[in-house]
């Protein structure tokens, strides 16, 4: 098998703003495919024929790592491995239920691998109004895509909520990266501004610009591991934060969403759910040790003064 060379198309996303150089391409005789990907290409009956390595946030300790692979005949695929097996799990039971084809298709999974449709677009354009109005819709559409429930203060799905922030503020504290004093403020913010309802549905967890691409059948969603039943406005306060949506973008970005779903309860409390956001994204990468955690901690200070 040989592996690419110099194909400028090759990435199906945007490159993350703090993602290290993207690897050279490597021979796969040098660079066997993890164990449980090549597993599962077997249990397909599918033959890999160019391989490369395409991970793109700094890896922890943990065997999260992705290809692209060509197979025989010519065909792209995504190949994942996951920290856990339960990331394949889930990526099985929520995917499908995600609209064609806005979001790439989860062709296989079994154990901690997955394979996933290659989408080879162009990055998008996080300043053009009309992308950012298709990308609203298609998070509108991840949202609408199964019955939304509405959840009231008193609903033990908010209150846990309220204490996963509590957890993700210690994080980011025992870590170094706020002080005790600073900690003290963040959570005094947020108490200051509860939400008076929000609703649960289908989560995406990480929509935003890098994780989009366009191609000729319009905007495309091409990361979905974190795709589950959740509270939806924490998803909409992340995609506020990471654009950043502002003005006229904004405008267009919630025009989109409307088409598929109300983002009502999110405005009324928007500053709540962008720094939850922002705690959650802070914590997740201090937990993870993936990527640099001063782009989530700028945020939680444009918030917080």
């Amino acid at each position: 098998m040989r592996a690419f060379a110099g194909d400028p198309r090759i990435l199906d996303r945007a490159p993350r703003p703090d993602a290290p150089p993207a690897p050279a391409a490597r021979d796969v005789e040098s660079l066997a495919l993890p164990a449980p990907l090549a597993a599962l290409l077997a249990r397909e009956g599918l033959s890999a024929v160019r391989v490369l390595e395409v991970t793109s946030l700094r890896r922890g300790e943990g065997p999260r790592r992705t290809f692209c692979i060509e197979l025989a005949g010519g065909e792209r695929v995504k190949g994942r491995t996951h920290r856990e097996p339960a990331v394949a799990e889930r990526m099985s039971r929520w995917l499908p239920a995600l609209p064609a084809p806005g979001y790439v298709a989860l062709r296989a999974a079994e154990g901690s691998a997955t394979l996933e449709e290659w989408v080879a677009g162009e990055p998008l354009d996080p300043t053009d109004a009309e992308s950012a109005e298709r990308a609203g819709e298609l998070l509108g559409a991840c949202h609408a895509a199964i019955p939304i429930d509405s959840v009231s203060v008193r609903d033990a799905r908010l209150a846990g909520f309220r204490e996963d922030m509590g957890r993700w503020i210690d994080a980011i504290h025992v870590a170094g990266h706020v002080t005790a004093g600073r900690a003290h403020r963040l959570s005094a913010e947020l108490d200051a501004r509860p939400p008076v309802a929000a609703r649960w549905g289908l989560y995406h967890g990480d929509f935003s610009p890098e994780n989009l691409v366009v191609d000729a059948s319009g905007v495309r969603c091409v990361d979905n591991t974190t795709v589950r039943p959740q509270l939806l406005e924490i998803d909409a306060g992340f995609s506020v934060n990471r654009w950043p949506l502002r003005g006229a973008i904004r405008e267009r970005f919630l025009t989109g969403y409307r088409r598929r779903s109300d983002p009502a309860l999110f405005l009324a409390s928007e500053g709540f759910w962008r720094l939850a956001a922002a705690l959650r994204s802070a914590a997740y990468r201090v937990r993870e040790r993936t990527g640099d955690v001063a782009l989530p901690l700028r945020e939680i200070d444009a918030l917080v003064a």
